[in-house]
């Protein structure tokens, strides 16, 4: 089974080449994203747009971050049985597709045989690392 990793660049990649125009540069961009946080290192979409907002106009960079919803959900669509897929926003945070096949459950109470659909599961993982680093931070 395969495990498509998605990074941070890649979809920045892959939100250039869906803009209809060449506004900003890969370089820029991973700028403001990174300037976009705060002393926590939480970066909300409201920051987000806030950071671009001084290089292009409010609806551009709504279609920016309306373009990255798309790419997440299209890239967590692609999930079956052959391949998850793994996204990683950013340093330590990353949301994770994968493919729970059919099955049949017995049901406890009743012990009738049920059939439960195959389905895409959504996970949202945190690093220990940037658990610690959260940790360890003086506010």
């Amino acid at each position: 089974m395969g495990k498509i990793n998605l990074t941070k660049e890649n979809l920045i990649n892959l939100i250039l080449d869906k803009c209809k125009d060449d506004f900003i540069s890969t370089k820029d961009l991973i700028k403001l994203i990174d300037n976009a946080a705060d002393e926590h290192d939480n970066i909300s979409k409201k920051k987000l747009v806030k950071s671009i907002k001084n290089y292009h106009t409010k609806t551009a960079i709504k279609d920016i971050y309306g373009i990255l919803e798309d790419l997440i959900f299209e890239s967590l669509s692609m999930v079956n049985d052959e391949r998850d897929v793994c996204i990683k926003l950013f340093e330590g945070i990353s949301l994770d597709g994968k493919y729970v096949s059919e099955k049949t459950k017995r049901n406890n109470l009743t012990g009738e045989i049920n059939f439960v659909e195959s389905k895409i599961k959504p996970k949202f993982n945190i690093t220990r690392s940037y658990c610690d680093k959260l940790n360890n931070k003086q506010i």
